[in-house]
């Protein structure tokens, strides 16, 4: 594999990693509605929707742009030479 190949699997582990987030932070909205406590402290509900939201986002951005991220960090480097005919 290439080093722009790596990259791309990089940049998908990221993108992987930051749904998994947006999933964690959704168990954390699912405790914190079965079990509220009072929000003095901490979290409320539209703190982990909207990092539910963000993660995901990002985590699918991320998944879908790999191959745009690769192409900016290793162009093609291809020289176009034109050959004149012979006089």
């Amino acid at each position: 594999m290439k080093p722009k190949d790596w990259m791309g699997v990089v940049v998908r582990g990221l993108g992987l990693w930051f749904i998994l987030q947006g999933i964690t932070g959704f168990f954390s909205l699912v405790f914190l509605v079965i079990r509220p406590t009072v929000a003095d402290q901490g979290w409320t509900s539209k703190d982990y929707v909207f990092a539910i939201i963000m993660n995901v986002l990002v985590g699918l951005i991320a998944i879908g742009s790999a191959e745009a991220v690769c192409g900016l960090l290793y162009p093609d480097r291809r020289v176009e030479t034109t050959t004149e005919p012979p006089l």
